[in-house]
């Protein structure tokens, strides 16, 4: 079996990144990770009761890389696309508590199998480019935004306190305080 259509969705209502580009969602602890695909011919859904149809069930995987550099797998929950004839899934992840400090894009693998008995494995998502257009790609972000650079300015141009030290600066009223910062990010 193949596949015919492929999307990614996130329910996170953020910004997309600007950095990386408009095809790249993002996703933080909470939203959940949606991957929609379709394939050419029926396949066994995720409701088969008869147990050698529940191995053929399609499986999805999402994984990406810690802030240690190693690997996470994740089991999605696959289902049939609501009014589909078998041809239609939905595979879904939660990010939760165990998913923190990630900034990583989302890889993942699917295994599909059809009605004969024939399985299909698409290792990750170059193998999935070989059948069908991805569009988008996913990114986690759950590690907090932190300052690469802070500075405190007024236009005050008297002299600084001598009792305090030349990193003090004074103002007083009718003068204006900046603040400036740089986010990593």
């Amino acid at each position: 079996p193949d596949l015919s259509s492929i999307s990614f969705e996130t329910d996170n209502d953020g910004m997309t990144d600007s950095a990386l580009g408009e095809s790249y969602l993002l996703a933080t602890t909470g939203d959940t990770l949606t991957l929609r695909f379709q394939t050419r011919e029926e396949i066994i859904d995720p409701t088969a009761t008869d147990s050698e149809d529940q191995t053929r069930i399609p499986s999805v995987i999402f994984s990406y890389t810690d802030e240690s550099g190693v690997e996470v797998t994740r089991s999605a929950d696959v289902s049939a696309d609501t009014g589909t004839t078998n041809e239609s899934f939905i595979a879904t992840y939660q990010l939760d508590s165990n998913d923190t400090g990630i900034e990583s894009d989302v890889n993942y693998s699917i295994s599909i199998h059809d009605r004969s008995g024939n399985q299909r494995e698409y290792t990750d998502i170059s193998s999935v480019e070989e059948t069908v257009s991805v569009s988008n790609t996913l990114r986690i972000d759950t590690k907090a935004p932190d300052l690469s650079s802070i500075s405190f300015e007024t236009d005050n141009d008297g002299m600084t306190d001598s009792a305090l030290g030349e990193s003090y600066l004074l103002a007083t009223t009718g003068d204006t305080l900046t603040l400036r910062f740089q986010t990593r990010e």
